[in-house]
């Protein structure tokens, strides 16, 4: 092998190494829905230092299996990650499913039962 190559090879390798570990997928989803407001809202932890690289690319957004929101970001609404409020007429027991993709690999899911409104107290 020559000189070069054996420099070449490691030096690519790393680069290569360092751009994939920069990358990581959202966590710690978190849904909610209000009923009576009809928003849906959605957070989760995505840490970041360079928000408009490094970010939720896409939010897709699915009600009782069918796709009602496939939204592309062009940034992250904060550098520890991202919170969205969706307008979304959904009823007690629709299920909402929501993946989040991060710009640079990765992705999470995550799912929510619409709960039924409390009864007011007698």
């Amino acid at each position: 092998m020559k000189p070069n190559s054996r420099i070449f090879f490691p030096v690519i390798f790393l680069l290569f190494s360092a751009g994939i570990a920069l990358g990581h997928p959202p966590t710690d989803m978190q849904l909610s829905y209000d009923i009576k407001a009809r928003i849906l809202h959605v957070s989760m932890s995505h840490v970041t230092s360079r928000m408009n690289k490094h970010h939720i690319r896409n939010l897709i957004v699915n009600m009782n299996g069918t796709e009602i929101l496939n939204e592309t970001q062009v940034r992250q609404t904060t550098p520890q990650g991202f919170e969205k409020d969706i307008p979304l007429k959904a009823k007690a027991g629709d299920v909402i499913n929501v993946e989040a993709i991060c710009s640079q690999g990765g992705s999470l899911e995550g799912s929510l039962t619409v709960p039924a409104p409390e009864e007011s107290k007698k």
